[in-house]
């Protein structure tokens, strides 16, 4: 009968676009389930970007180079991920441009040389140079390392905390641990 064929049909349409609807639906709700995952993770990365941004304004080069290097690999999927690896490959350029002047005298009493005499937690360090051989909160010191006649740049040092004869620093650049004993210079 031609009447129960188009209602069939009909019917069978209708079911078909019903589904088709819910399918939609169901997509939609996933795209915005993925946004939302999204923008949190762009949120957490954020923040990660710009404590790191502060660590490298602030002079704490290592400590940034870290940082980035978390967001590249537990924020992967972020929007920050490409641009803390354009950072990570701008301040690695930047370090291999600086040119170091070789320490001027290491002898005992030199005004212008110290010795790490403490390492402590957190990339700190004690040196037995102070305000009394003109260092200044926030100098960065040049860290060498002694190997029979000749001296190997370690990294930089950040002074925080200025006494008399004695400072507490920051390692704020390091090709190696910098290690009680290594030689600090202006």
């Amino acid at each position: 009968d031609l009447e129960t064929i188009i209602t069939d049909v009909s019917v069978k349409t209708r079911n078909k676009k019903t589904l088709d609807e819910i399918i939609a639906i169901n997509k939609l709700w996933a795209l915005r389930e993925e946004q939302k995952e999204k923008d949190s993770l762009n949120q957490k990365a954020s923040l990660e970007f710009r404590d790191a941004d502060r660590s490298y304004k602030d002079g704490y080069y290592t400590e940034a180079l870290s940082e980035y290097e978390d967001i590249v690999m537990n924020y992967r999927d972020s929007d920050y991920a490409d641009k803390a690896l354009s950072e990570i490959m701008r301040i690695n350029k930047e370090m291999r441009g600086i040119k170091l002047t070789p320490p001027r005298s290491f002898k005992g009493g030199d005004t212008d040389s110290g010795v790490i005499i403490q390492a402590l937690s957190g990339g700190n360090v004690l040196f037995n140079l102070g305000s009394d051989s003109n260092v200044n909160e926030g100098d960065v010191l040049q860290v060498y390392r002694k190997d029979n006649d000749q001296f190997t740049f370690i990294g930089s040092v950040k002074a925080l905390d200025v006494f008399p004869r004695l400072t507490k620093g920051k390692v704020v650049y390091s090709e190696e641990v910098v290690k009680v004993g290594d030689l600090i210079a202006f």
